[in-house]
Order: C-alpha cells, then structure tokens, then sequence
C-alpha cells in the first residue's frame, strides 16, 4: 500500500507539468520543424557545436528518437562534433522534463538542468573535434517528409493551423508513445524507492562518492528524460545530494548502448569513447560544483513535502485525467493486434492486406 500512495502522489503531481510540456513540445514541433534545425545545424565550425548544444535543449526527442535525427544532420553535412552536441544536449532535456522537473524537485534544479545540459553537450562536441582524428566527407542524405502532410518534396507553406495539427499528431502517435512506457517505469520506480529505500541509507556515504554512484547508476540504464526526473526527485529526497542527482539526469538520458553503439559505426570508435568520456567528465565536474557551491542550500525536493497529499487542486485532477488517457491510448495501440483479410487480385491469386498499421504490400508481382 505504500508504494501505491506514494506512486499516487507523484503522478497527481507530475501529471498536469507532463501534459503541460507536451503542449509546448507541440507549439516547439509546429513552428520549430527539422527542416530549419538542419538549415542552421548543417555546417562546420564552433558556431554550429553552440547552435546544436542550444537547439538541442528544448526539443521533443526521446533519446531513442533522436538518434535518426542526429543522423541526418551527419548526413546533410553537419560535423561530427555538432552531430555529437545534438546528440548529447537533446536527450538530457526537453520542454516536457523542464516543466516536471519543476513539477517534482525545485525552481533551482529546473534552471541548473538545461544549462548543464548546453555545457556537457557543448564541451562534447569540441572535444570531438579536436580530439576526434581527421574527418572523412559525408555524403549528400535525403530531404526529409514533410511534418504536415508527409509527402517527401513537398514545397507548400502550410498554415499555422495546419502546422499545429500536424505537432499534435506527431507528439500524440510518435513522440509520446515513445517515452509513455519509459515514463511510467519511472514513476513506478520512483513510488517503490520512495516507499521501501529507508531515509538514512546513504548516510555515511560520502558526497563524493555520490557522484560516481550516480555515473554508474545512469550510464548503462535506457532512460528518458522524463522518466528519470521522478527518480532523481524522489533520491534526493533520501539524502542524495544535489549534484549527484543532477549527474544522473545528465549521464541518465544521454548514455545507453544503443547510442553508443550508433555512435561508433557512424562517427567512429574514437569519437564514441570522446563523446562518452567527456560527457562523463564534465557531469562530475558540473555535480562537484553544485554540491560545493550550493550544498548548503535546502534542497528538499517538493514530492517530499509532507503537505503534498492535501494540496491537490483541479489543476492535478485534470492533468492527471489527461496523461492517463495518454497511457491508455499508448497502450491500446501497441496491444491490439494487426487486422488482416484475404482478398483475390486480378490474376485470381489470394494475397493478405493488412491495415493502414501493418506494411503489407498492395499488389502482386
């Protein structure tokens, strides 16, 4: 029963920011589309490693969907380092893990995240290019679909409107069903460690000694942005200090095999093992920092106020009604199975259709 109050809590909490972010991320997706991102980000130099660093900060991608993005920022010219910076400073943080991590920790935390994420991406992507050995040309990639009506040359300048319905569709079928899974793990996660983790059991363990445990607590786990907000939030909230938790939403969201391992094949073994030693590197240096300048401070996170339970408002009743329907239709989508019939080309052959989900083909050869 514990671990079921205490995951009650944090969802009341967290839900309505959660919805809250999503909502930007549309607005950010409608009027912000790849397109642009590649038009800045597709050069060399040091101008484009900040641009990638700063781009990267609010933007609506899971660390799973911006691998293909990075890639094609590769692909359309963009160096390796800002390839790199993009791929580091994106799935750290996100206008959706902004708005929660306001939602479950503190002001402070919510301002020190995307700034620590810029500088981690930023030192990334120069290390690789100064480190990162001779860069070999790539080749020209493909012009990407467009976000409104997905036809790959389409050159029409689509209304507002239409921009905004086309955001809503992608963070509802795309960007949200790729973190919801993710993002309840966490929640899960983080109502069990509140619930069964005793308050006194890193007492003892010294601060900085925090900091490694969080590196490597966060580097082989597969964790989004969102999702590992509610378990820093609820860590702190037994006696992690503050920059340890912020290691973690730094390594946590940014490091998984996957990314390294794309990041190997494409960039090189060399530029894999820079970008993730430095990422490292500089989420210790920025955790040490925190806890020497402002570990004095009282950093109780907000889901550890005692008076949470009895200040819930229409605000996290709406909210939560929200993302719930979010989960349930996430959920639905990925359950039901495929629907397929028989029909009988012209020929008189029986082939399969499936439906507008599945990738049957619609003819015979």
């Amino acid at each position: 029963m514990d671990i079921i109050r205490e995951l009650y809590t944090v969802f009341l909490e967290a839900a309505p920011y959660v919805v809250l972010g999503l909502g930007a991320a549309a607005l950010l997706y409608a009027f912000f589309p790849q397109e642009k991102i590649e038009k800045h980000l597709g050069a060399k130099g040091i101008g484009s490693i900040l641009k990638a660093s700063l781009f990267g900060v609010p933007l609506p991608l899971c660390s799973c969907g911006v691998l293909p993005t990075a890639m094609t920022l590769r692909e359309r010219g963009a160096s390796r380092g800002a390839t790199v910076s993009f791929l580091v400073s994106t799935p750290e943080t996100g206008v959706d893990s902004i708005a929660l991590t306001y939602a479950l920790i503190n002001p402070v935390m919510t301002i020190l995240r995307p700034i620590a994420a810029f500088l981690s991406a930023a030192t990334a992507g120069l290390a690789v290019e100064a480190w990162g050995g001779r860069e070999t040309k790539t080749e020209g990639g493909h012009e990407p679909d467009c976000q409104v009506c997905g036809n790959h040359d389409c050159e029409t300048d689509h209304r507002w409107t239409a921009r905004l319905r086309g955001s809503v569709r992608y963070i509802v079928t795309d960007f949200f069903p790729d973190i919801a899974n993710w993002l309840f793990l966490g929640l899960v996660i983080s109502g069990i460690v509140a619930a069964l983790v005793p308050a006194d059991l890193l007492t003892g363990v010294p601060v900085w000694a925090q900091l490694f445990l969080a590196v490597a607590a966060g580097v082989p786990l597969y964790i989004c942005a969102s999702a590992s907000t509610p378990i820093a939030a609820v860590l702190m909230a037994k006696g992690v200090s503050p920059g340890a938790a912020l290691v973690f939403l730094l390594v946590g969201p940014a490091t998984n095999l996957a990314s390294l391992l794309v990041v190997g094949r494409r960039l090189g073994k060399r530029v894999a093992s820079i970008y993730l030693l430095s990422l490292v590197s500089v989420a210790l240096v920025i955790g040490w920092l925190v806890n020497a300048v402002m570990g004095g401070w009282n950093w109780m996170p907000r889901i550890a106020n005692p008076e949470l339970h009895e200040h819930f408002t229409a605000w996290n009743w709406i909210g939560a009604g929200l993302l719930l329907l979010g989960f349930m239709y996430t959920w639905w989508r990925q359950l039901r199975p495929k629907r397929a019939k028989l029909s009988v080309d012209a020929s008189g052959r029986s082939r399969t259709e499936v439906d507008e989900h599945g990738h049957a083909p619609t003819h015979v050869g």
